[in-house]
């Protein structure tokens, strides 16, 4: 067997908490380029809008953008917090939310 399939064989199984875990391991790595490019949108929108000049095409390219961004932003922090729900509710933790500890500990 390939190790990349033993691995992913390992880490996904067929059970239901292992499939929360393994779509917590891929979403902790997917979220955060999302997140990023949906914010890329947004300020692409924004400089779009504030640029136009008074041409009508490009301010309404410019809110065009704004929505996406705003739309993609909230499709996916409702998408991390359900998988969020599930996972702490099945497997006991939530590995994709980083946790803060205070200075000191």
């Amino acid at each position: 067997m390939i190790p990349s399939q033993n691995l992913a064989a390992a880490v996904c199984t067929p059970d239901f908490s292992a499939l929360v875990r393994c779509l917590n391991s891929y979403l902790g790595s997917v979220i955060p380029l999302l997140v990023g490019l949906a914010v890329i949108g947004f300020l692409y929108g924004v400089l779009r809008y504030i640029y136009s000049g008074g041409d009508e095409e490009k301010r309404k390219e410019g809110i065009r953008f704004i929505t996406y961004g705003i739309v993609g932003l909230a499709v996916i922090t409702t998408l991390w917090a359900l998988v969020g729900i599930i996972s702490t509710s099945v497997v006991g933790s939530n590995p994709i939310v980083p946790q803060l500890t205070p200075p000191g500990r």
